[in-house]
C-alpha cells in the first residue's frame, strides 16, 4: 500500500466503439461515525465485497480517499481522513486484496460529498470514495450506510 500526496487526477469519458466491451465495478462507500476510523458492521460487509471484486480483476489499483465532515481542524480532519483510508486500505489487505494495488490519500473535509451544515451532510461526508488508479473499468460509487455521530445507522 502506498501513501498519495494527493488525489490522482479525474479523467476524460471516452465513447466506447460498436466493438468495445464496458465493464462496469460498482463499488459502495465506506461511512464512519464522528471522529473515528473504526468500521461498522455494515462497512465491513461492503469491503467484503470490494474485496472479491478487487481478487477477481487483478489489473485493477484503486486510490483509497479518506474524507472527513467539516467539524474540527484542517490539520486534525486531514488526520483522520489518512486513518479511514488507512483503515479501509488495511481491511482489503486482510481480505486478500495485494498492498501494491492500493493506494491512500487524505483530503480531509475539502471534498464534501453534500454542502450543507447539518446531521444528514456530516454522515454524508464522513467517508472513504474509491478512485479508479488503473484498469480497464469504469467504476461506479455507490453510497454505503450512513451513520449517526455515534455509529448507528441514520435513518
Amino acid at each position: 500500500m502506498r501513501r498519495l500526496a494527493e488525489a490522482p487526477p479525474t479523467r476524460g469519458t471516452e465513447v466506447a466503439g460498436e466493438d468495445a466491451r464496458v465493464i462496469l465495478l460498482s463499488l459502495r462507500r465506506v461511512h464512519f461515525p464522528v471522529d473515528s476510523s473504526t468500521l461498522t458492521e455494515a462497512s465491513r460487509e461492503a469491503l467484503a465485497e470490494v474485496a472479491g471484486k478487487l481478487r477477481d480483476s487483478r489489473s485493477l489499483e484503486l486510490v483509497v480517499q479518506g474524507h472527513a465532515d467539516e467539524r474540527g481542524a484542517t490539520e486534525y480532519n486531514l488526520g483522520l481522513g489518512e486513518r479511514r483510508s488507512r483503515t479501509v486500505a488495511d481491511y482489503l489487505t486482510r481480505l486478500g486484496v495485494e498492498p501494491s494495488r492500493l493506494g491512500i490519500v487524505s483530503l480531509g473535509e475539502e471534498q464534501p460529498l453534500a454542502g450543507g451544515h447539518d446531521r444528514e451532510s456530516w454522515a454524508a461526508n464522513r467517508r472513504v470514495d474509491f478512485v479508479l488508479l488503473r484498469g480497464d473499468v469504469q467504476l461506479v460509487l455507490e453510497d454505503g450506510v450512513r451513520v449517526t455521530d455515534d455509529g448507528r445507522p441514520l435513518r
